[in-house]
């Protein structure tokens, strides 16, 4: 009993419910919009459809074709080849920009050496001018060099001859020289010291010698008595080199000086004056007087290697 009491109350709750849900609720104004919506939709869809239509149309008497499928072929191959011609345009695009970039920096970078240029030859052409000044001034100077050596050498070929005049008219014995000047017994500026020695050592004696008779005849004038006098034979007496120059030069440190000494510009020679002046400047600088000396006093090593050689 209690089974079917509960069955018929199940049937009951399913009546109502399907009772309920299959209601509908009519109401007269949503009805009207609804169809309103429905019309309005309709009339868009026509009206988009006559649009349709018509591009359709359109489409059909510009592709010239009834078949939509020659129409989209068409359509695909004319979309190919405007992708290509559009590639084509943008990569030439491109290339143009890249093209006109290298113009750009190919232009600066002319300018630049254009400029480097200008620079460069305006620079050798101050150059030019300035070696050109510097030749005629050069030119000039040893032009005057080649005047002044010209007339010294005159000057000295006159003193040369004016003291070989003397030693003539002295009657100088060249005996004690010529273990010194050896074939040539010439006087030249090498040996004219020797020879003015020699001939200041005669003239003293002469001297000597005319004072000693003019004092003995003095004597004689004032006494009157003749006294005989012993004569002396004196032997000219001949000064070592070494007195009359401290020394020479020696060679050794003098090649050692111009083998380490290495100029790499153009030299021309001294002129009397600039000798006299670099000369001064050694002299005064310190040390100077060491090279002066003769190969066996030398400090060097090859001196030694040479004197150890010549005493062993």
């Amino acid at each position: 009993m209690r089974s079917l009491k509960q069955k018929v109350e199940h049937a009951k709750k399913l009546e109502e419910f399907f009772t309920t849900k299959g209601q509908k609720r009519v109401m007269k104004d949503l009805m009207k919009k609804e169809k309103e919506k429905r019309e309005e939709r309709k009339k868009k869809l026509g009206t988009k459809l006559q649009h349709y239509e018509s591009l359709m149309n359109e489409i059909l008497d510009f592709s010239q074709h009834a078949e939509i499928k020659d129409i989209a072929r068409k359509y695909y191959n004319r979309e190919a080849q405007n992708f290509s011609a559009f590639k084509f345009i943008a990569d030439t695009i491109n290339n143009m920009e890249m093209i006109n970039d290298q113009l750009g920096l190919l232009h600066l970078e002319i300018d630049e050496l254009k400029a480097v240029h200008d620079l460069r030859a305006e620079t050798q052409h101050e150059t030019i001018d300035n070696l050109e000044t510097d030749l005629v001034q050069a030119s000039e100077e040893t032009k005057n060099a080649q005047q002044d050596l010209e007339d010294l050498n005159l000057h000295l070929k006159s003193v040369m001859q004016g003291v070989t005049e003397l030693f003539r008219m002295c009657k100088c014995d060249k005996d004690p020289l010529l273990k010194l000047l050896g074939d040539n017994a010439t006087i030249h500026e090498y040996n004219v010291l020797l020879f003015l020695q020699l001939l200041e050592k005669t003239i003293q004696i002469y001297l000597i010698t005319a004072g000693y008779k003019d004092k003995v005849q003095a004597e004689k004038r004032s006494s009157g008595k003749t006294k005989i006098l012993a004569t002396v034979d004196t032997t000219t007496f001949i000064y070592p080199i070494e007195r009359i120059v401290r020394a020479d030069p020696c060679s050794l440190c003098i090649e050692h000086e111009m083998v380490s000494d290495v100029i790499d510009v153009v030299q021309r020679p001294w002129s009397r004056k600039e000798a006299k002046e670099m000369l001064q400047q050694r002299l005064d600088l310190p040390g100077a007087s060491t090279k002066l000396h003769t190969v066996s006093k030398c400090f060097l090593p090859q001196a030694r290697h040479i004197k150890q050689k010549k005493y062993c």
